[in-house]
């Protein structure tokens, strides 16, 4: 029996991991210290937290792909820094916002990955074909934008530009799969420094209660069938 992609999607998000190699440590001497780093990933100055050594640290500042400052009373001690992956939701614009209303914790639902309901699929009835089906996708990677902030440059940099990042690595994640299809390499990315119902005037609409920014994911993913041999391999 085929699975819901709602499913296959969150063991994909789940097997999502983010580590990167500090390549130099700097103290600030105000309180704070500044990792040098080739990767930020979905790191955001004015929500997360990273792990160093064990110990969890509040982002201050990021710069893409360059460096993150955070608040320490010490030097964190480490080669390496990490950082949580993202929560995962489904359902219709009411449902989730509705679940999201009902969880107090941020940390417990930001940055989120949201998959949009109402969900098309094109299944394959060509027993020799190994695509089971083609799923019609919209895929939201979202994060807390800075509230009361209406500069553009400030929301991509630390809402749209982290998720635009978490966007890659899951597509990067897709690519290397054994249940998803080889990818035509057609995809869309749409970025969202408001995240909101969009009109000839932008997102004028919040879409959720939350201040959100981000991007939004359309594909069409092509899943593989499962060939297993229940049954005609049990031995005696």
């Amino acid at each position: 029996m085929p699975s819901q992609i709602t499913d296959i999607i969150e063991t994909l998000v789940n097997q999502l991991t983010f580590t990167g190699t500090i390549n130099n440590l700097i103290d600030n001497v105000d309180g704070t210290f500044t990792i040098e780093v080739c990767e930020t990933f979905h790191v955001q100055p004015i929500c997360s937290m990273i792990d160093i050594g064990g110990a969890d640290y509040k982002v201050t500042q990021v710069v893409n792909n360059t460096s993150i400052t955070f608040t320490a009373s010490v030097a964190p001690v480490g080669t390496t820094f990490s950082i949580e992956g993202p929560k995962y939701f489904h359902g219709t614009r009411i449902a989730i916002n509705n679940e999201l209303t009902q969880i107090t914790q941020g940390s417990n639902k930001m940055p989120m990955v949201f998959v949009w309901e109402v969900i098309r699929e094109i299944f394959n009835l060509d027993d020799e074909n190994r695509i089971e089906r083609t799923s019609d996708l919209r895929i939201f990677f979202l994060g807390q934008r800075p509230p009361g902030v209406d500069k553009t440059d400030t929301l991509y940099a630390d809402a749209v530009v982290p998720m635009w990042n978490l966007s890659h690595e899951f597509i990067k994640l897709l690519k290397n799969n054994t249940q998803i299809g080889e990818l035509d390499g057609n995809f869309t990315l749409i970025n969202f420094a408001k995240f909101g119902v969009e009109g000839v005037n932008g997102a004028t609409d919040s879409f959720f209660n939350e201040e959100l920014g981000g991007t939004e994911l359309r594909i069409d993913l092509p899943v593989l069938k499962i060939f297993t041999c229940e049954g005609a391999c049990d031995v005696n």
